[in-house]
């Protein structure tokens, strides 16, 4: 399950109140799992290297860092998370929730041992090598994404499937592709295995910068786009 990044106030307008509890029962489990593998790893002085690991496993990377992030949200005024984590976590967490809706699965660790598990759960997530919005062209988002390469949002994509090769998807059509449009499905196949699939456009980070693709992609995306001989079409002749 995603984690849900509605506030409970919207979840009940949109009818998806039971999605709303789901997820904060398992953030707040998720909590609860880091505060076991600080408790069962930190020797007083060190955190074991891959204590992390555990976690992430149960939970994925896009849960672990939800709640570590709201974690430091919740306790804004505690001076002992670095600077670098406390703009980490506002790249997590949206705008638009209040610090209320965090309050049912705060991590009760030390703060000071809390700040390094939260670094190497970032590093563990940093050797993924996740495609970002540097990756695509300049406010692409706004433009049309019918027959386009599209990126994939990292958190979008499923545990088992993050990687960036999945993140390229070549959208066919879809009310969602227009930007002008009020629907927002997206239709199209995966570059990596040509698997269909369907997004919504807020899924997308944008059209992907084409100089930047690995080779693999470059390769596809040019047979994708390489005009289709027709059979029906015979050779002209001369004539004499």
């Amino acid at each position: 399950m995603r984690v849900y990044d509605r506030s409970r106030e919207d979840a009940r307008e949109l009818g998806e109140i039971e999605l709303w509890r789901e997820s904060k029962k398992l953030n707040a489990e998720c909590a609860g799992a880091i505060e076991q593998t600080i408790r069962e790893h930190f020797d007083g002085m060190h955190l074991a290297d891959g204590s992390e690991q555990p976690v992430i496993q149960q939970y994925g990377f896009e849960r672990t860092m939800w709640v570590l992030a709201a974690t430091m949200k919740y306790k804004d005024h505690d001076g002992r998370f670095s600077a670098d984590n406390r703009k980490w976590a506002g790249s997590i967490l949206p705008g638009w929730l209040s610090r209320e809706e965090y309050a049912g699965y705060v991590c009760n660790a030390h703060p000071a041992v809390l700040d390094g598990f939260i670094r190497e759960v970032r590093k563990a997530y940093d050797a993924l090598g996740m495609l970002g919005a540097s990756h695509c062209l300049p406010e692409s988002y706004k433009r049309d994404f019918q027959n386009q390469l599209l990126i994939i949002k990292p958190n979008v994509l499923a545990e088992k499937f993050k990687s960036p090769d999945f993140q390229f998807f070549y959208a066919m059509n879809g009310f969602g592709c227009d930007p002008g449009k009020l629907g927002t499905k997206v239709y199209g196949y995966f570059l990596k295995d040509h698997d269909p699939g369907e997004f919504r456009r807020s899924d997308f980070l944008g059209v992907a910068d084409e100089t930047q693709l690995p080779e693999w992609a470059a390769e596809k995306l040019s047979e994708i786009r390489e005009p289709e001989e027709s059979e029906d079409i015979s050779p002209v002749q001369e004539v004499t």
